[in-house]
């Protein structure tokens, strides 16, 4: 998939997993939709749930980053874009359709994009330099009255003046979403007798929305049993909202009829009961499924569930677990040193900063190593392991004769051979730049290019709050190197 294509793909995780804090603006949406889904990311990171949600999300992705540095990466030609930094710049995000089809290819919607103003800056920067490197897959298109982009032929992002991102499959659908949202063309604020309108209505303050009518039974098997439930429907509403401290799940069918609405809340207190009766071991989820509560008024019939916030958490973070979906969490201790390629000659913990403390020129830390041995040639390599929470910074090393006399031989961090480090700018570091740890354990190592004898080699770290961070450093003589067929 290329760049642009995630681009426009990067809330979609979030989505899948994470309800979020939201109140739906039926002026963004047109006036003929026929379903709809809300978010907003902005309240998701002040929400109890959202803040458990994207804690357990954000270890999960640590636990990745230091299996694999480039996890957690968008790589945009020579620039490496953090993906949840990048996401964190999404504010809202809200997706509907005028009509159902059986071929994704026939339905068409939109997908309107709020953030901040970084956001449109780099999802343009990127939409442009598609047509670059990539013309034959993003094409800019001129005939539009706003800065607009074509994806592989079948999407349309678009930049218009106002302070969204718009995305859709024909040119039509993408000028009446921009029309909607400035105003000019008929939204469901507008129009609150349709079906969706209503009910977008009662969704109220909620996490997450969802709400559609009920698609025409051409989309299923004929008088299967999907189109036999569908038919008792006319329309739904999913909700999920905050109440703190508990999280409120809140779902609304409306049915096609007086009849068919006594059906629905027959079968829908039915599965309640069965599922408040099943047996688990599972304490937590039998106490949120009996939590469940089922109305009727007039043709509505509405389920509503109510369960502590951090405790859903729990429960998401166990499940997820017991899936495979997640790893376990994992001891807070460092992996273990690897074995040196050389002679250790020395090998220290991080434990001079106080807690919480961020690298700064205040950490800078000086480690010197006495009387070591070095040859013409020899390979020098600075090593580190961190734990999830911890840092790993190199700034340079300095060696001199052991005597003292002579000026030193001086390594900048950022030019050696690095492995699992990233180089990163620093006004406090020397020459304004050291190495930082993009995973669980990394190298750094050169060669001396000095005259044999005996060497103080001073390395300048940035200190870490206790047990955190160990850092050594090898030496390995180019006559410690088997010659080629030797046993």
């Amino acid at each position: 998939m290329n760049n642009l294509s995630r681009l426009a793909l990067l809330p979609l995780p979030l989505l899948m997993l994470c309800p979020v804090h939201a109140d739906i603006n039926p002026s963004n949406i047109a006036a003929d939709a026929q379903w709809v889904v809300a978010i907003d990311l902005n309240d998701l990171r002040n929400s109890t749930l959202g803040k458990g949600l994207m804690d357990m999300a954000q270890k999960q992705m640590a636990i990745e980053t230091a299996r694999n540095p480039q996890a957690a990466d968008l790589v945009v030609g020579n620039i490496r874009i953090n993906y949840q930094k990048f996401s964190e710049m999404v504010g809202s995000v809200t997706a509907y359709g005028s009509n159902f089809s059986p071929d994704p290819k026939q339905m068409d919607g939109a997908l309107v994009f709020q953030g901040t103003p970084d956001l449109r800056k780099i999802a343009e920067a990127l939409a442009l330099q598609g047509t670059l490197v990539a013309p034959d897959k993003v094409k800019e298109l001129k005939d539009l009255p706003f800065a607009a982009y074509e994806l592989g032929g079948e999407l349309i992002v678009a930049f218009p003046p106002e302070p969204v991102i718009i995305i859709s499959k024909s040119k039509a659908r993408l000028l009446k979403a921009h029309d909607v949202v400035r105003g000019a063309a008929p939204s469901l604020a507008k129009a609150p007798a349709t079906p969706l309108g209503a009910l977008l209505a009662k969704s109220g303050h909620s996490f997450l929305v969802a709400a559609s009518v009920v698609p025409p039974n051409n989309l299923f098997t004929a008088d299967g049993p999907q189109t036999r439930i569908l038919q008792l429907m006319s329309s739904g509403m999913f909700a999920v909202g905050e109440e703190e401290p508990r999280t409120v799940t809140h779902m609304q069918l409306v049915g096609s009829s007086d009849e068919s609405a006594d059906k629905l809340l027959k079968i829908i207190q039915g599965m309640v009961a069965m599922m408040s009766l099943a047996e688990s071991t599972d304490k937590q989820l039998a106490e949120f499924l009996q939590s469940a509560t089922v109305e009727k008024q007039g043709r509505t019939v509405s389920v509503q569930l109510a369960y502590s916030s951090d405790r859903v958490v729990q429960m998401v973070q166990s499940t997820a677990q017991q899936l495979g979906k997640i790893a376990p969490p994992a001891p807070n201790v460092p992996p273990p040193m690897p074995v040196a390629a050389g002679k250790v000659v020395a090998e220290w913990s991080l434990g001079q900063a106080p807690a919480g403390a961020q690298p700064g020129a205040a950490l800078l830390a000086d480690h010197t190593i006495e009387n070591v041995s070095l040859v013409n040639g020899a390979t020098i390599t600075l090593t580190a392991r961190r734990d999830l929470t911890g840092n790993a910074i190199f700034d340079c090393v300095d060696i001199l004769p052991a005597s003292g006399a002579g000026s030193p031989l001086h390594f900048e961090a950022e030019n050696m051979r690095l492995q699992r480090y990233r180089v990163q700018d620093a006004p406090y570091a020397s020459r304004g730049k050291f190495i930082s740890l993009n995973g669980s354990i990394g190298s750094a190592q050169f060669d001396f290019p000095g005259e044999d004898g005996n060497y103080r080699i001073n390395v300048r770290y940035v200190e870490q709050v206790p047990g955190k961070t160990t850092m050594s450093v090898t030496v390995r003589n180019p006559d410690a190197v088997p010659a080629l067929g030797a046993k």
